[in-house]
């Protein structure tokens, strides 16, 4: 529910002309209110109804803004009747004599100040049975009587040609006619149109007997099921795009995640992608983009400022249609940006079947116990239906169509068989969806330390004990070797990420059967004693001996981190490092630092985000210690006891890092 006040349709070219209801009202109950409403705005003060709207219009364009909102409120209101736009201005004619005619009391009149919801709910109700419902009953035979008065005005010159487009005269086709049949006024006389709009309005307005009453005093539900379906119609027919939706999404994901930054994304758009596509795969890719742009315009209103968990929608970028220049990132689902339309669109689309369900569900007194996840629902797990190809010709095949020369048209539903038919064919035992999104990874997103969050979320991690360690180290000497073991490592994550698996279950198992690679690690002891649950612990053990190969070939290992994290110790402070490093496990310490500086220190942050800390000028020795009692890891006495040089800050973590291997080299060096 919209419980923002003031003005928030935006510009009147960017609404939907589509009738809908809000909260009670009819679709035709709606439109009315809400030209009511614009045109009270239109005869206000602008500068005080300025006030109202939201963004924000300049003084001298509120006229022109709130007359283009008229004008889409009267198209929505042809929609939702079935009638002309001369009908039309008719009806509102009727409605506002109303106000003068019929008395009312001071209630359903309104203050205009609603301190509550339902407040603003009840008052919308009350108005709605005093002025709109009674129009509403019979429109067609008041129509006719008040185009009998226009016509009759004797100050309209008793017109003819009025009688010839008001139809107030019976007109007939004479035998001298038929040679001419195309010049005789009865041929042409006007026809009511079937559509959905008017089937939905001739319901709203049936009752067997208008002046009953339930016992809350509302008037009682004919084919509640059918009136559901209908009332909720204009939104269930984007169910359709659903399966589109999540198959764009899927082929999005496949393409671009964890491979395109997020500027990338914001910068390429639609018409970039298709052109990127073979020719042979983009009418299909076409489709599934006009799909997700169909559902989007539907629901777009809807979703301004909505929040669905943790996401939410801004208003400005439901103002927005999708076209060839739409950002890429609009159709990427993340929580973040541009994607949290798609997002927010899927998720939505689950919300629809589950609410109708639910409501269905204790109408009909039947269970809906059934879930599907929504990335793997067909059309047969949805309320799916075509507007035109299914549901029109069901309408059609459940009414009475009569024509009479020379006194129109008329139309009659039956109700019962309609709904009976909708119910079988769309609705029933349809299943609730599990809102469920896949999310958009992108490069910047894609760190180590976000990697590994998401491994321990699907597999508890433990570390490798210090000789089993120390095993597998001596077997990685040879660069290629390391450097292709972590990149089938950097596979084998990425897929137990995404599916998981048993803790004690043996690493080389998965990477072999499961992933078929031959020689997944080249480390006999690790094939022999890694676990799925010692994949990071073996990832950083062989992570920090490549690292370490690098630099004794005089290779960079950190060529992905930042310049404000490579200032160089001066000679002082390695004399201080060198002096402490006597008395220390030099070994546990440079892992320590490495991974210290691997999974926190070095992680791009964003600097415009709450939790963001500017670590670059604090100790390395208390970053490093503070980080390994949050890893519950063993503590190091070298950092306990703050013998650790204190001059010696983060931004100095990988020149530290570098001269301790420097200094191992040489202790190994003067060993032999």
């Amino acid at each position: 529910e919209d419980r923002r006040t003031g003005h928030h349709l935006g510009p009147a070219q960017k609404r939907c002309k589509q009738p809908a209801p809000e909260r009670e009202l009819s679709p035709a109950q709606a439109a009315i209110l809400r030209l009511l409403t614009h045109m009270a705005m239109y005869l206000g003060d602008p500068q005080q109804v300025a006030c109202m709207i939201k963004p924000p219009v300049d003084v001298g364009g509120v006229s022109k803004f709130l007359w283009r909102h008229i004008c889409c409120d009267m198209d929505v209101l042809v929609n939702a009747v079935g009638k002309s736009l001369d009908d039309c201005a008719l009806l509102m004619n009727l409605i506002m004599c109303q106000f003068i005619d019929v008395p009312h009391d001071a209630g359903v009149r309104g203050t205009g100040k609603f301190p509550t919801d339902q407040a603003r709910q009840q008052w919308e109700i009350a108005f709605a049975e005093a002025y709109i419902r009674p129009m509403l009953a019979g429109l067609d035979s008041r129509l006719q009587e008040a185009n009998k008065t226009l016509v009759n005005d004797e100050r309209l010159g008793n017109n003819s040609l009025l009688r010839e487009l008001y139809e107030t005269e019976t007109a007939t086709v004479q035998a001298d006619d038929l040679e001419h049949i195309e010049e005789a006024a009865a041929m042409w006389c006007h026809r009511t149109r079937i559509s959905i709009e008017h089937l939905n309005h001739e319901l709203n307005e049936y009752s067997p007997d208008t002046t009953a009453m339930t016992a809350d005093g509302s008037r009682p539900r004919q084919y509640q099921i059918l009136q559901m379906f209908l009332q909720e119609e204009h939104h269930l027919r984007a169910l359709l795009f659903l399966p589109s939706v999540v198959k764009l999404q899927r082929i999005l994901l496949q393409r671009y995640r964890r491979k395109i930054d997020k500027d990338t994304a914001n910068k390429l758009n639609v018409s970039d992608y298709i052109r990127s596509l073979p020719e042979d795969a983009r009418d299909e890719h076409e489709t599934l983009i006009d799909h997700f742009a169909q559902a989007w315009n539907i629901l777009r209103e809807r979703l301004a400022g909505a929040v669905f968990g943790e996401v939410r929608v801004p208003e400005e970028m439901c103002e927005e249609t999708i076209s060839n220049e739409t950002s890429l990132a609009m159709l990427l689902p993340s929580m973040k940006g541009l994607g949290v339309c798609s997002v927010a669109l899927l998720q939505y689309l689950a919300v629809i079947q589950n609410n109708f369900m639910e409501e269905y569900s204790r109408v009909a007194q039947q269970s809906c116990e059934e879930t599907v996840c929504v990335s793997e629902a067909t059309s047969a797990h949805l309320i799916s239906y075509h507007p035109e190809k299914d549901l029109l010709p069901l309408v059609i095949s459940c009414c009475q169509y009569t024509l009479t020369v020379g006194k129109g048209s008329a139309v009659t539903y039956d109700f019962a068989i309609l709904q009976r038919q909708i119910e079988e064919r769309f609705i029933r035992n349809r299943p609730r969806l599990d809102p469920k999104v896949d999310l958009m990874v992108y490069r910047e997103d894609f760190t180590n330390a976000n990697m590994f969050a998401n491994l321990g979320n699907h597999i508890p991690q433990e570390t490798l004990g210090r000789a089993e360690q120390s095993r597998i180290q001596k077997e990685l000497h040879h660069l290629p070797d390391v450097t292709n073991s972590l990149t089938n490592l950097d596979i084998a994550i990425g897929f137990l990420v995404s599916v998981g698996g048993q803790p004690d279950a043996l690493l080389t198992d998965f990477m072999s059967k499961t992933l078929g690679m031959r020689v997944g690690i080249h480390s006999q002891q690790a094939r022999q004693h890694c676990c799925l649950k010692h994949v990071k612990s073996l990832w950083l053990l062989m992570s920090h001996e490549r690292a370490k190969l690098l630099a004794r070939h005089g290779q960079d290992p950190f060529d992905d981190v930042e310049d404000k994290y490579r200032d160089t110790l001066e000679d002082s402070q390695i004399q201080q490092l060198n002096a402490m490093l006597q008395h220390v496990n030099v070994d546990l310490l440079l892992y320590a630092i490495y991974e210290c500086s691997l999974l926190q220190i070095t992680v791009k942050q964003d600097p415009n985000a709450e939790d963001y800390i500017d670590n670059q000028d604090y100790p390395l020795g208390d970053v490093v210690s503070l980080y390994l009692e949050a890893s519950d890891a063993p503590p190091l006495p070298v950092l306990t006891s703050r013998r650790f040089p204190k001059d010696i800050l983060a931004k100095h973590c990988m020149d530290t890092w570098r001269q301790i291997v420097l200094y191992t080299a040489q202790l190994r060096h003067s060993a032999k």
